[in-house]
C-alpha cells in the first residue's frame, strides 16, 4: 500500500515554511465546493480525504497488529512481489510511503 508520509509532509514544512503548502499536502479538509461541478463531485465520489496520517513506523505497527506477517517498508519503486504487473511502484514517489505485508494464510 501506499500513503502519504506524514514525515515527509512535515520535513517539507520545516523546509519551506508554507503552512498553507502544509495544510493542503495533508489532504485532511475539503477546500469549499462553490461550483456545480465540484458539488456533483463530492456528492458522487463523496470525501476523499485523509482522516489520520502515518510514517512508515507508525503504519507497520498498525499493520502488524492487524494480523499481517512480513510488514516492511520499501522504497519507491520496489517490491517482493515476483511479478506485480502493471503496478505503479512510484506513485506520489516524493510524498508517500510504501508498505508490503503478507495476509497469515488460515490454519
Amino acid at each position: 500500500m501506499a500513503l502519504p508520509d506524514i514525515e515527509r509532509l512535515i520535513e517539507n514544512y520545516v523546509r519551506e515554511r508554507d503552512a498553507d503548502a502544509f495544510m493542503s499536502s495533508l489532504h485532511v479538509c475539503s477546500p469549499r465546493q462553490t461550483s456545480l461541478e465540484g458539488r456533483v463531485g463530492l456528492f458522487l465520489y463523496g470525501n476523499r480525504r485523509h482522516n489520520w496520517m502515518y510514517d512508515a513506523r507508525s503504519l507497520c505497527r498498525l499493520v502488524s497488529a492487524s494480523g499481517f506477517t512480513d510488514v516492511r517498508s520499501l522504497p519507491a519503486g520496489e517490491t517482493t512481489i515476483p511479478d506485480p504487473g502493471a503496478l505503479d511502484l512510484a506513485e506520489r514517489e516524493s510524498e508517500s510511503i510504501y508498505i508490503e505485508a503478507r495476509k497469515p494464510r488460515p490454519a
